[in-house]
């Protein structure tokens, strides 16, 4: 059998757009190993599932693994064996407090219009909140009992409009009561005694253990997918981190109190967790392992002495569960709750003299920041492709067109981005459409800017879907699940076709993606190596070979005399390189692709 190729792959969120990922996964399994993995809400899942199945090949104890992941859109899609409805629908059970509104949610779903989907909802609403409902109506009902003629037809009128204002004043009011108990969503992603069916964290626990080969009596950890071999019972994690990882899996989440997006694993020791709370989240064998597995913390001794609350410190990143990540990145707001952790805020001053009081942080949606984490796994150099799955509307000239990879690198070509008009009629729509833009625009500038970036645009394949496709339609019928997941198909077949090698060593997109890659490089290299060579040549006091030597700094001293050797030679050899630029008069950047990119620290997400 000949060798395996090797490929990274990222995934766009998309609630349940997330079907058109299984197929696309299993396609590409039979050409190419999966190395690293990554992705936002439903593309957490994806990710997710993509390793444990990678997990369960690699070791044996699956070896049919991503067949059985491609066939779940069409389980997804049947009908649940246990409840009324789809499996995927069973999936979101929402709580006893929200079983009215979520039934006005899923009352929406698979209307023919927007205005019959109104029509759908007010019913629902005035059904299911009928106090409100009649409260509303009751002035309308009274002007037509009491009046005759145009006042009669006029009171009617006004109990309609009182009856679907009632109700959905109602609605609003008790959601906005019961929302912040539950982590603001309706559904916990735990059974909500609505169906005997799985729902969602159960469900994904003992699915992510299958495909690892794993029994369900501990979760699938992180350290697992590094080592490449699932743990024996009792044995320390079979990898700590370091060095090479045969298979690394990565996934965004939000934690609202900080206003940032967190890479999961966390790589933050100061993060703590209850059983009680988790207890409500995740299924039990799970919570038992993230309890058995806290790491030893002072501080979380502190936190519980002071508050008279078991605090414990999450596990270290290679015990962290799978499940964990997957479900911290896939919280989609008010439908699903948020992950409460906790933290102490160190500029408090009640914490000066050791931690004493915890704030909780809601980790939603990672979506809500990044829902397209394409920069994951992003070497100076690709020794293999990563490939990323872009979930977007059909362009508006080409609406037959479900699925394209881009076939030129040249500048300015290989992306089609469609700028709709804003509209400026007189009206509410347009002041929520305006709106919409503002949020998308909030949420999705730098995925945006990055999937048109060069190195980037020519392996992203983008896979189109309408409004009633994917996304909230939480009941889509079977056969538009099956179209979906068609499309994955037809996107991997997308990336097989135009990457793997072909007859000479200089056919095919990955021969030209590793050409843009380093002519990128080096037009970046060319630009701060001068900007270097600059700065290491501007007198001063001390020199910067001297700040080096420095033994008795305050900050970031370099441990021995051999980093101390081996930085000042490094920046001689930048400073030799940026010299040979400027004396050249050659500018590596002419020719390059453009945009140019642009180098800068920033915080690894």
């Amino acid at each position: 059998m000949a060798p395996m190729h090797q490929c990274d792959l990222v995934m766009k969120g998309g609630i349940t757009s997330g079907v058109i990922y299984p197929r696309l996964v299993a396609e590409l399994s039979k050409v190419y190993r999966f190395r690293s993995i990554g992705g936002t809400s439903a593309g957490a899942i994806a990710a997710g599932a993509a390793a444990a199945a990678q997990l369960g090949v690699t070791t044996g104890a699956k070896p049919n693994a991503f067949v059985e992941l491609g066939e779940l859109p069409e389980l997804l899609g049947g009908p649940s064996k246990k409840a009324k409805g789809s499996m995927l629908l069973n999936l979101f059970q929402p709580q006893p407090a929200f079983r009215r509104h979520f039934a006005l949610l899923t009352s929406a779903l698979n209307a023919k219009s927007k205005t019959l989907a109104g029509v759908r909802v007010a019913w629902a609403a005035a059904w299911r909140f009928p106090v409100g409902a009649i409260v509303g109506a009751l002035p309308g009902i009274l002007i037509s009992i009491y009046s005759a003629g145009i006042a009669r037809g006029i009171g009617v009128v006004l109990a309609i409009a009182g009856l679907v204002i009632g109700a959905g004043i109602s609605t609003v009011r008790t959601l906005g009561k019961a929302l912040p108990a539950n982590g603001f969503g309706m559904c916990n992603g735990m059974p909500g005694g609505t169906s005997k069916a799985d729902a969602l964290s159960s469900w994904l626990h003992g699915y992510l253990n299958g495909l690892a080969g794993k029994s369900l009596a501990e979760p699938l950890t992180f350290g697992e997918l590094w080592a490449g071999r699932l743990r024996a019972a009792g044995e320390p994690a079979p990898h700590d981190g370091t060095g090479e990882k045969q298979i690394e899996l990565a996934m965004i989440t939000t934690a609202l109190n900080t206003g940032r997006p967190f890479r999961f694993p966390f790589e933050s020791s100061d993060l703590y967790f209850t059983r009680e709370e988790f207890d409500a989240l995740m299924p039990k064998e799970v919570v038992d392992w993230m309890v058995a597995h806290a790491r030893v913390s002072e501080n979380a001794i502190r936190l519980s002495a002071a508050t008279n609350r078991k605090f414990l410190a999450l596990p270290a990143p290679q015990d962290m569960p799978v499940l964990l990540g997957v479900r911290m990145s896939l919280s989609f707001p008010i439908l699903l709750s948020a992950v409460p952790l906790y933290t102490i805020d160190w500029t408090r001053k009640h914490n000066d003299a050791g931690a004493k009081v915890p704030v909780r942080v809601l980790f939603s949606d990672g979506g809500i920041c990044s829902n397209f984490p394409v920069h994951f796994f992003d070497g100076a150099l690709p020794s293999r492709p990563t490939f990323g799955v872009n979930l977007k509307p059909y362009h508006v000239d080409h609406e037959n067109e479900e699925v394209f990879l881009p076939q030129s690198s040249e500048n300015g070509k290989g992306i089609k981005n469609y700028i709709p008009e804003l509209s400026t009629e007189p009206g509410l729509g347009s002041v929520f459409k305006f709106v919409g833009c503002i949020v998308n625009t909030m949420q999705n500038w730098r995925d945006q800017v990055q999937i048109g970036m060069p190195g980037y645009r020519d392996r992203i394949v983008h896979v189109c879907h309408n409004e009633k496709e994917g996304g909230l339609n939480l009941n889509m019928e079977d056969e538009v699940i099956k179209a979906l997941a068609n499309r994955g198909a037809k996107a991997a077949d997308e990336l097989r076709t135009s990457f793997l090698p072909g007859a000479t060593p200089t056919d095919g997109a990955w021969y030209n993606h590793r050409r843009v890659r380093m002519r990128t490089l080096l037009a970046g290299i060319d630009l701060k190596l001068r900007g270097i060579n600059k700065a290491l040549g501007v007198p001063g006091s001390p020199t910067w070979a001297e700040v080096v030597g420095d033994v008795d700094c305050a900050s970031y001293k370099f441990s021995s005399q051999a980093h101390r050797d081996l930085a000042i030679e490094i920046l001689r050899d930048l400073a030799a390189i940026g010299d040979k630029l400027s004396k050249s008069g050659i500018d590596l950047a002419d020719g390059a692709p453009r945009p140019e990119s642009e180098w800068r620290s920033t915080p690894r997400v």
